[in-house]
């Protein structure tokens, strides 16, 4: 079994903003440039499948293999002689969260797809959680920005 991890913190974001992100899966391109286009087919469950098309690949089908909301999933693809799994979970730390993301793959055909997708994979796991973490600051900075203006009305400010 071949498994790769990566682990970042980042504070002023909550869990609950986090599984927003993931579970818009139509709106994964947004944090994983590799993909071109994803969709859902049913809802963000265990079982549930999503048709995803890689930018330099054929499309594939993944499947849902575990979900706790607000905590993690799982999913899995099936690979000729192979399976790889993909996890994506959010720990609630102290000012903030913890993102860790593991992928594996095993099988006796493990050997040939770890360098052609296991390792672009995983060396863009980082830059994945920091996109993740950057769709959720715009969000939080446009709902700021919208609280803190003001109406005047004849009555007064609003």
């Amino acid at each position: 079994m071949w498994e790769r991890q990566a682990k970042k913190r980042y504070s002023g974001i909550s869990p609950t903003e986090v599984w927003g992100v993931w579970k818009d899966v139509s709106a994964w391109p947004d944090w994983n440039t590799d993909m071109e286009f994803c969709k859902i087919n049913g809802p963000f469950e265990k079982g549930t499948t999503i048709d995803l098309k890689p930018r330099v690949l054929p499309s594939v089908k993944l499947q849902l293999e575990e979900v706790l909301k607000e905590r993690l999933f799982i999913d899995s693809l099936p690979l000729p002689g192979a399976k790889m799994l993909y996890k994506h979970e959010v720990l609630e730390i102290e000012n903030g969260i913890e993102l860790i993301t593991i992928i594996s793959i095993t099988g006796e055909s493990s050997d040939m797809w770890i360098p052609l997708i296991g390792e672009k994979i995983a060396a863009n796991m980082i830059t994945q959680m920091d996109a993740v973490a950057e769709i959720i600051l715009k969000r939080q900075s446009k709902f700021s920005c919208l609280r803190s203006r003001s109406l005047s009305t004849p009555y007064g400010r609003v």
